[in-house]
């Protein structure tokens, strides 16, 4: 997926930790996560993906997948021993910078401030996609509360 970014993400250090694209190699790591998670969502080969590293082990994985010609992040996840440190919105904020395209969610609705420090606005269900309309309830069938939010590009 090209997600048309103004230039390319630079790594970032914070602390002990490394915010960065991932690698080829890190795909193991992430479905790791994803397993320990039980995250059931699949990665796909044009995801694009930043993890968060401590040393070198991955601790937290956040994707932008491309979902019906819409850029949709996708399975954010800090592991919870290293949670409340700001390291998720390190991540964030990371995996979002230059991306030109608008960008969607489907956070819980507990979350709604972590995703509005990146720029994310809550979508009316009217305005959103169709497909992101159907997800996100089939998610409220779990019994959580779901938004759509919605992030726009940053154009130039």
């Amino acid at each position: 997926m090209t997600l048309d970014r103004e230039d390319a993400v630079a790594t970032s250090v914070l602390a002990d930790f490394t915010c960065r694209p991932a690698r080829p190699d890190d795909f193991a790591s992430v479905v790791r996560l994803y397993e320990e998670w039980g995250y059931g969502g699949r990665v796909e080969a044009d995801d694009v993906m930043t993890v968060l590293e401590a040393g070198a082990r991955v601790i937290g994985v956040v994707r932008l997948a491309c979902d019906h010609d819409c850029t949709v992040l996708r399975g954010m996840y800090i592991c919870p021993a290293w949670r409340g440190r700001g390291l998720g919105r390190q991540l964030l904020l990371q995996a979002v910078a230059g991306v030109s395209r608008d960008i969607y969610c489907l956070p819980y609705a507990h979350l709604e401030a972590f995703y509005r420090q990146a720029g994310f606005e809550i979508c009316s269900e009217g305005e959103a996609p169709a497909f992101l309309r159907e997800r996100v309830a089939a998610y409220r069938w779990t019994g959580k509360s779901y938004l759509i939010m919605h992030r726009v590009g940053s154009r130039h």
